[in-house]
């Protein structure tokens, strides 16, 4: 069970929900696209200045954790997710030590393109292994 839920934890994201859920997909989601995971939902989000680091996080709960949760937990989460930082706090977070802000900007924008690409590779090859194994558990918690 742990692992279905840290799959998932993974799996949540800006892109489209994996196979066999029933969120819908996100608005203005090209189709070829393949689906973008929570947490690298949320580093994409600190890149993408587009939109605001909370709005991504929020988007990446809606489309796949919160088909699976109940009331207690959709509303536990929504209280943590206004708790969200802006998105030079989070930077900040993510390098205290480099300054100024451009370079730390730098260092962890090429980070997190370089983590992505191996986090959809974990994060596929989990998905990959519980539908072999039939251990998709489709129950609200």
């Amino acid at each position: 069970m742990a692992l279905l839920w840290m799959r998932r934890t993974m799996q949540v994201g800006a892109g489209k929900p994996p196979r066999n859920t029933s969120a819908p997909p996100l608005p203005n989601e090209p189709p070829t696209r393949p689906p973008h995971r929570y947490y690298i939902g949320v580093m994409l989000g600190a890149v993408d200045a587009s939109h605001s680091l909370s709005s991504k996080c929020r988007t990446a709960y809606a489309s796949i954790l919160e088909p699976y949760h109940g009331w207690l937990l959709k509303n536990t989460f929504n209280m943590v997710l206004s708790a969200v930082p802006s998105r030079d706090e989070f930077i900040a977070r993510l390098a205290p030590g480099v300054k100024p802000k451009h370079v730390r900007r730098a260092v962890c924008f090429g980070d997190i393109h370089e983590c992505v690409p191996l986090m959809e590779e974990v994060v596929a090859i989990l998905q990959q292994l519980f539908e072999e194994l039939d251990l998709e558990d489709k129950r609200k918690s």
